[in-house]
């Protein structure tokens, strides 16, 4: 057996993390994977020659097979972009309960959050404000966007959530 280069994981170190540590972990806090971790900030881990996200294995062996093959490790945490793998947080859900959960944890790159946004919420409530006063046009010009921009926020097809409007 060789020995590893400075600075590698040891081999079979990531998995007795998990079985020695994570699945009988009963701390409430959060378990932060030590090991390598995606850009998102998931654990990785290697099954076979299968690249994994480590919270996904951990709820396959701590809660069993998700209900489909579309349902994620959801963390009620709202931690699991950094990388926490503790089973009392992680649960199998839908990709909406999963992305309602990032809002109620505040993770959620919607609305100003989102990298290529161009108005903030004030904007957007002003936006709402003057929906039948002006032409969308002149309201688009004013704010820097086009009409469509104007037209998805006042049909609940962008911003739904400060309008209490949804696309049917």
């Amino acid at each position: 057996m060789r020995a590893d280069a400075a600075g590698r994981t040891p081999r079979g170190a990531p998995m007795a993390f998990i079985v020695e540590i994570a699945l009988p972990y009963e701390g409430d806090d959060c378990l932060h994977w030590p090991y390598s971790r995606n850009n998102q900030g998931y654990g990785n881990i290697r099954i076979g020659n299968r690249a994994e996200i480590t919270s996904r294995y951990v709820c396959l062996l701590a809660h069993g097979s998700p209900p489909t093959p579309k349902h994620q490790a959801a963390h009620s945490c709202g931690n699991g972009h950094l990388g926490c793998v503790n089973p009392k947080h992680i649960r199998w859900a839908t990709v909406s309960e999963n992305l309602l959960d990032r809002v109620d944890h505040g993770t959620s790159n919607r609305g100003e959050r989102h990298p290529l946004a161009k108005l903030t919420e004030a904007q957007v409530r002003e936006i709402l404000r003057l929906e039948g006063k002006f032409y969308n046009r002149q309201i688009a010009e004013a704010f820097g966007v086009c009409t469509t921009a104007i037209e998805d926020i006042y049909a609940g097809r962008n911003w739904s959530w400060l309008t209490n409007r949804k696309v049917a």
